[in-house]
């Protein structure tokens, strides 16, 4: 299986989608207080904030002390505020779909500043975690694209879901499992 090792939560503000998807074990392993706090403080401003849903928040900090549940509930409301919204905002953004520019789009995409980058590939250029994009446009509509790159973690191409991998010394993991075969099935830790 291509694994990605996880970054440490002192990183939890640059954390990407699947980064942050593998730090919530972590983040729900401990009681402190503190950490907790510490943790709410940082989450906003992680760019894979996104990729996490209220349910997602919500067991993360279930087992902290109670100040720490009650303060984990504004960043509850905000992630279900964003669902409710997700149709006026897809609609507010459809604009961008008269036109287009293949140039500009590639450039933004190699920038890394949306994180595309990471997981994706077009042509030679990017990761190889996710869906190669090279002919993305050819097989998915305006709208469906306008969706993905507003809302990435929200629909999981076949085969490109992710799995927390939690070892016995405590090493959290995250990836995708490329293949099976009859003598290796790799079970993931869900936790």
């Amino acid at each position: 299986a291509r694994l990605v090792k996880t970054r440490t939560p002192s990183s939890i503000e640059t954390a990407g989608p699947m980064e942050l998807q593998a730090l919530m074990p972590v983040l729900a392993a401990s009681r402190d207080a503190q950490v907790g706090m510490a943790f709410l403080q940082a989450l906003p401003k992680s760019p894979g904030l996104l990729a996490l849903t209220e349910g997602d928040i919500r067991r993360s900090f279930r087992s902290y002390p109670e100040v720490v549940v009650a303060a984990s509930a504004a960043l509850v409301r905000q992630l279900l505020l964003r669902e409710q919204n997700k149709e006026t905002h897809l609609t507010q953004l459809a604009s961008v779909l008269d036109g287009g520019d293949v140039t500009r789009g590639r450039r933004a995409f190699e920038s890394g500043k949306g994180t595309c980058i990471l997981c994706h590939r077009i042509g030679t250029t990017g990761g190889q975690v996710g869906p190669d994009l090279s002919t993305i446009g050819r097989i998915r509509t305006g709208h469906e694209l306008l969706d993905a790159i507003a809302y990435p973690s929200d629909s999981i191409a076949r085969g490109y879901d992710t799995y927390n991998i939690t070892m016995q010394d405590g090493r959290v993991y995250v990836g995708t499992v490329p293949r099976e075969t009859t003598c290796c099935v790799m079970f993931p830790t869900i936790i």
